[in-house]
């Protein structure tokens, strides 16, 4: 995996620097050409110039790493096939008053599931392998270095959801809206498509749903040279709900949600107010047993690398922000606390025996981000304010 990430930047970094400069040649050619009636030091400084241009735009390498991965999907599909649940960002942030650092945000979710109905819930059980982080193309510039790779095992309950039992006029209708909406789709009329699903909406009702679960999860923890590591299985609890019922009150406890309902409502993405019950926030809590591997800080603070017990929390929100054309966009929100259990004195003073992370994104569908982060995960070098442009590129798993 790394070896084809790897690949894949480098060819991204030749192909966009040709393309940067209007030829077909390599890079080498590009900027070792003849200057006539330059020093050294003048043909240095361009050549510089040129270098650094081309090393801190990620939609240059964005671009070209879509090719890449087209040629890809044709030339070895088998693969592609494994690829394709990775998400990649490549972009450019900046910490504070440090310089700006270009790098990428990857994240591979795959997971294999099973799920048995009964009248009153259903149980869903899954088998899921994470991998997500930051890598900066120079190290030392990454505000967010932390990495994890996870497998784990959850069963989850599943109560409500349960579509009421429509008359035969309503069912007759709902199938032809149906029908209009596959011819909706097919002229891309996505206005249409927009009417149609509210008028479907109103025909079907569905209870509010809700979600309890628990993982066992094996994670290993790092950061992005592995000079710092560290294995953590645990137990984690999630619960989450779905408001799916306008009628209910669940609806109205989607507090995230209410500054957005209103500009869905001012921009005439939504025709009223109107609370998404689809994206009521998630959150999970849950008990890890941590055995750090490599820290040269810990061990400088303690003398040791014992092994320590580490609560941890998550939110996360996301819903529709707003749709401005044939584009939407998103805003989602992800708040992170890990607190040590009976830290010692040591480990207080030096501030590693708790973290605190939120990050916030807007982005849209045609993948273009913009998001901001506060605080610090385990292996971050310190609390920083950071911002984030560039853009997403989605392999194919939202087909």
């Amino acid at each position: 995996m790394k070896k084809l990430i790897l690949s894949s930047i480098i060819i991204a970094l030749l192909t966009s620097s040709a393309r940067l400069f209007g030829q077909t040649g390599s890079i080498s050619t590009v900027i070792d050409q003849p200057y006539p009636g330059m020093n050294v030091k003048q043909v240095d400084s361009i050549k510089q110039a040129a270098y650094n241009f081309i090393f801190s735009n990620p939609d240059l390498l964005n671009d070209a790493f879509a090719k890449y991965v087209g040629a890809l999907k044709t030339a070895n599909g088998k693969t592609y096939d494994f690829m394709r649940d990775l998400n990649i960002k490549f972009k450019t942030f900046q910490a504070d008053n440090q310089s700006p650092a270009l790098g990428f945000e990857y994240k591979y979710e795959n997971s294999w599931s099973k799920v048995s109905h009964t009248p009153k819930h259903s149980f869903n059980q899954s088998y899921n392998l994470n991998f997500n982080g930051n890598v900066a193309f120079k190290k030392a510039y990454n505000p967010a270095d932390f990495l994890e790779s996870k497998a784990f095992y959850n069963g989850t309950f599943i109560w409500g959801g349960i579509a009421k039992k429509n008359t035969p006029e309503q069912k007759k209708k709902l199938d032809t809206i149906n029908r209009l909406i596959e011819t909706a789709l097919a002229a891309s009329d996505f206005e249409r498509v927009k009417a149609l699903y509210e008028q479907s909406d109103e025909l079907t009702k569905i209870t509010d749903q809700y979600l309890l679960g628990v993982s066992l999860n094996a994670s290993y923890e790092s950061n992005q040279d592995f000079s710092k590591r560290q294995f953590v299985p645990g137990v984690l609890i999630n619960a989450g709900a779905k408001a799916w019922d306008k009628n209910e009150a669940l609806r109205y406890f989607n507090l995230p949600d209410y500054p957005f309902a209103l500009i869905r409502m001012l921009t005439g993405t939504d025709s009223d107010f109107n609370l998404s019950g689809a994206s009521f926030p998630s959150a999970l809590f849950g008990l890890d047993y941590v055995t750090p591997e490599q820290d040269s800080l810990r061990k400088a603070v303690t003398g040791a690398l014992d092994p320590f017990f580490r609560l941890r929390f998550e939110a996360a929100f996301k819903t529709k922000a707003a749709a401005v054309g044939k584009q939407i966009i998103y805003f989602s929100a992800d708040y992170r606390w890990y607190k040590e259990l009976n830290a010692s004195d040591a480990i207080k003073n030096a501030q590693i025996d708790h973290f605190n992370y939120f990050v916030a994104t807007l982005e849209s569908n045609n993948g273009f981000f913009v998001n901001y982060t506060t605080g610090k995960l385990p292996f971050d070098k310190k609390s920083s304010n950071v911002y984030g442009i560039g853009f997403h590129y989605d392999l194919g798993n939202w087909k």
